[in-house]
């Protein structure tokens, strides 16, 4: 069989369903990739990839003939007659990160994240998705770049910017799991849409693929991750795994979900809805080495769940009102809270008695000592941390030298390791990808080969 024929057998994300359900394909909408930039000239793309720029090497040229990013993308929004992916009408903006070392710095994801952003803020709102399929190879349960005083903490900024904007960011888990929950950086972030993978037939995850059960940095989706097809920079297709993929297959899920609301309200959803519609439609996957039960991608119940301007008016405006306007028809215009109205949970037909709302919350004392006991404890580890030699990731110009053995990236309440990303023994502010000999710790390695 041939790997353009295996794709769509599979179809992993039940995604022509939902575009010949629906009539969305992603047109006009672009998705955002930082990864190891795009070849451009692929047949796979049908000229929708669109200008972005090469942070790695600060140029306006962000294409490579590195495999990952191709494979990522395509995945989303290719548009060959042999290889659609989830959306295939959604642009692709190639966002290279990755240098030639394999390494993406954390300076360069913020300074590309910010590039979104600023898009955004310049009118310019086309990109609607960022996909970052990228992770450090560490296994973490709490989220500690989100203060860390530099860029970990600038990068989770940028992600909570975009989620407020309406830019989902999705991101993919990481390929190091050990028998132990807990999610790479950035998929820890608590404003990512964070992506584990399961095998070809949906009942397991893969081997290697982290995941968190519970908690606000839970994982929040688990989508296929194993005999996906895409492009090697020369073109030629085959079979690929790995949380990238399937954090790819998400994006290409987002940009449909973003499409169906779009054309039925005008604006974009936000990117709770979105998170929302996806975990309410998923099946459960039932993992019995972390003895939890996840939520499975399945795009049309998710697609189902989207409401439709007549069923919002029904619930919202009282039938002797007159009928509601027509909503905007500016693509990216900000949402009109009386034409596009957030979805809801239905209203329940039984009464509810109102509370009076207290003039101020009140905690309990021994509440309130615990916080305070807590904090003391968390500050006397950082003073002891910031008097010892080991200077953290907020010191990217210290941190090449440090010697990390003393933390443990998988305690809640140790800060994050001075550890080199993915293993490589030398950068501490960066994520790698494709170190030679390890399988899955950042290029997914293409064990099967070519597809001829």
């Amino acid at each position: 069989m041939s790997a353009s024929n295996q794709f769509r057998g599979l179809d992993p994300a039940g995604a022509a369903q939902v575009r010949a359900e629906y009539g969305v394909d992603g047109s006009g909408l672009n998705a955002a990739f930082l990864d190891t930039g795009l070849n451009p000239t692929l047949t796979t793309w049908a000229n929708n990839v669109a200008p972005g720029w090469d942070f790695a090497d600060n140029d306006a040229d962000p294409s490579s003939s590195v495999p990952h990013g191709n494979i990522v993308a395509s995945l989303a929004v290719a548009n060959a007659p042999d290889h659609q992916g989830v959306a295939p009408a959604a642009g692709a903006v190639p966002l290279r990160v990755v240098g030639d070392s394999g390494a993406a710095s954390f300076a360069n994801i913020a300074r590309a994240l910010e590039w979104v952003i600023e898009r955004v803020e310049s009118g310019d709102r086309s990109i609607t998705v960022v996909n970052l399929s990228l992770s450090d190879g560490q296994t973490y349960t709490s989220d500690w770049f989100s203060r860390d005083g530099g860029w970990g903490q600038r990068i989770a900024s940028a992600i909570k910017k975009l989620r407020d904007m309406r830019v989902a960011v999705v991101a993919a888990s990481g390929n190091s799991f050990d028998g132990r929950q807990g999610m790479g950086f950035t998929a820890i972030l608590a404003n990512t849409i964070s992506v584990s993978g399961h095998n070809v037939s949906g009942d397991a995850f893969l081997a290697s693929a982290q995941r968190l059960a519970n908690g606000p940095n839970a994982t929040d989706i688990v989508a296929p991750g194993e005999g996906l097809v895409g492009p090697y920079g020369d073109g030629s297709l085959g079979f690929h795994d790995g949380t990238s993929y399937s954090a790819g297959i998400v994006t290409g899920a987002v940009l449909l979900l973003q499409s169906i609301y779009l054309k039925r309200f005008g604006v974009l959803p936000s990117v709770d809805d979105l998170e929302r519609w996806l975990k309410q439609g998923a099946d459960p996957l039932f993992d019995p080495i972390t003895n939890a039960t996840y939520n499975r991608l399945n795009l049309a119940r998710s697609a189902s769940l989207i409401p439709s301007p007549q069923l919002q008016a029904q619930r919202l405006v009282p039938r002797s009102a007159e009928p509601v306007s027509s909503p905007p028809t500016s693509a990216f215009s900000e949402p009109d809270p009386a034409t596009a109205p957030e979805p809801a949970t239905p209203v329940s037909a039984t009464p509810v008695t109102s509370k009076p709302t207290p003039s101020r919350t009140i905690i309990p004392p021994q509440r309130l000592r615990s916080f305070q006991t807590l904090r003391s404890i968390l500050n006397e580890r950082w003073r002891n941390d910031a008097s010892s030699n080991n200077p953290r990731l907020n010191n990217p110009s210290e941190a090449d030298s440090v010697d990390s053995s003393a933390y443990d990236a998988t305690t809640p309440n140790s800060p994050p390791p001075l550890s080199s990303f993915a293993g490589s023994g030398s950068n501490r502010s960066s994520l790698a990808l494709n170190k030679p000999g390890i399988e899955f710790t950042r290029i997914e390695t293409f064990q099967p080969g070519r597809i001829r």
